[in-house]
């Protein structure tokens, strides 16, 4: 009797260890969803995940705020490809800027205008990035630094985006050319001024400088708008509120840059 309990209590220890083998099996393999695509979560990196974490955490509101995807959550058919178009080659007398606090313009940036940003058919054709290069894509897409060139950012940084954004002026509408700048250089012909911020391991966001002096972005497939975090109209946007909440914090500036139009 004894013996046969024995054998029993084997069996069940056995049984419990091979229970316990399988669900550590089935928990590495569990996966993950972006926008509704699956993923195996041991294929993605600990940074994609954590980011991920944090991106399904958000609010819906929130997420279409975010421009940032990483590479390992591309589609395998990119949403983007080279045949964006010009968005605001708009020929409009707009009085030079009065206030003083305003960064320095050249008469060539794009013209404030919302209306046509947020009309039903644009709003989800472009984010911050392709609304700072001036262009919509011929699909809905948040529009990725270094796509367009197949040669997109890597990891949320200024260099990685600064690199892809650069490589990409070509493809971009009739022809970019992006170069580094200052806060007080005045543009060229044809030129107007970005800048770039990101929030640290969640998202980037791009800024773009009208004709009017005033700074206006637009966040994700948000509507464009010329305010920062506090409601207060966008003067400069290294001193303009960037905290969002919900990990939505802008700290991070990055820089200026001047984007020319080759073609133009």
């Amino acid at each position: 009797m004894k013996k046969f309990l024995s054998v029993i209590a084997t069996m069940l220890t056995l049984t419990l260890m091979m229970s316990t083998v399988a669900f550590a099996a089935n928990d590495t393999d569990d996966s993950v969803v972006y926008n509704g695509r699956s993923f195996k979560a041991t294929e993605l990196s600990q940074e994609t995940l954590d980011w991920l974490e944090w991106y399904n955490g958000l609010s819906d509101d929130l997420k279409e705020m975010v421009s940032h995807e990483p590479l390992e959550l591309a589609s395998p058919t990119p949403c983007t490809t080279t045949t964006t178009v010009d968005a605001t080659a708009l020929d409009i007398d707009i009085p030079m800027p009065l206030e003083t606090s305003l960064l320095p313009t050249s008469g060539y940036e794009p013209v404030y205008n919302p209306d046509y940003w947020n009309k039903d058919e644009n709003i989800r054709r472009a984010n911050c990035y392709a609304y700072a290069m001036d262009v919509l894509k011929t699909t809905e897409g948040k529009l990725q630094p270094g796509d367009p060139s197949g040669k997109r950012y890597t990891s949320l940084t200024k260099s990685a985006i600064e690199k892809a954004v650069k490589a990409d002026g070509p493809y971009l509408g009739s022809g970019r050319e992006i170069t580094n700048s200052s806060k007080n250089a005045t543009p060229g012909k044809n030129q107007y001024k970005v800048a770039l911020v990101i929030a640290p391991n969640s998202d980037y966001h791009w800024y773009v400088q009208n004709r009017d002096g005033y700074w206006s972005h637009k966040q994700g497939y948000l509507k464009v708008s010329n305010v920062d975090a506090s409601g207060k109209k966008i003067t400069d946007p290294q001193s303009c509120d960037r905290n969002y909440g919900s990990g939505l914090n802008y700290s991070t500036f990055c820089g200026y840059y001047l984007v020319k139009y080759t073609n133009r």
